[in-house]
């Protein structure tokens, strides 16, 4: 997907919120994450990122609400120890895009997926860093599942998993996962 499209898309919907579509809630999140790439080799989440950006919602029901963010998000790899040193740093453009289901009082669940962009591909083994941005996909499918608190009207916090549907690498398999914690501020 191109990223113009995306961000045109963004723009397009966020106008909708300030014209006409009274119903639709914005909000902003910001948040960490901790990363591991499947296929690599080695196993954890080693790698820690932010998570950051801005996302509207729609509420269908008394208990369920349909999202979609613009989320600048850090994944990769990385192992070290005395004697090996190896770091992926993969930085993408990402719209998830989710159902919100109210479970109980002020806890939900979320499913969903998310696509992303490829921004930036960088790889160290101790001698520096490399351009990896033409060795991976550019385009990343991922599907998503998570919950949420609700502090109060305008603050919750969630915890998110996501892992990547297709390889990220044009030639091998490597597969993003990634677990996000996250708070979100609503704006309306």
């Amino acid at each position: 997907m191109n990223f113009k499209k995306i961000i045109l898309l963004f723009l397009v919907l966020g106008y909708c919120v300030g014209a006409s579509c009274q119903n639709f809630q914005s909000h902003l999140v910001g948040g960490v994450l901790a990363t591991q790439i499947d296929g690599d080799d080695f196993g954890g989440y080693n790698k820690p990122g932010l998570y950051f950006g801005a996302g509207l919602s729609l509420p269908l029901s008394e208990k369920t609400s349909f999202a979609w963010d613009l989320i600048f998000i850090q994944k990769g790899s990385r192992r070290t120890n005395s004697t090996f040193y190896y770091l992926y740093r993969l930085s993408y453009l990402e719209l998830p895009v989710y159902l919100d289901f109210k479970i109980w009082n002020n806890f939900s669940l979320q499913a969903g997926g998310a696509v992303g962009y490829l921004v930036s591909a960088r790889f160290d083994s101790g001698f520096g860093f490399t351009n990896e941005r033409f060795r991976l996909r550019k385009t990343d499918f991922s599907g998503l599942f998570g919950a949420s608190y609700k502090f109060n009207e305008k603050w919750s916090f969630s915890a998110r998993w996501e892992r990547s549907m297709i390889s990220i690498h044009s030639a091998t398999w490597f597969v993003n996962r990634a677990l996000v914690a996250s708070v979100k501020l609503s704006l309306n």
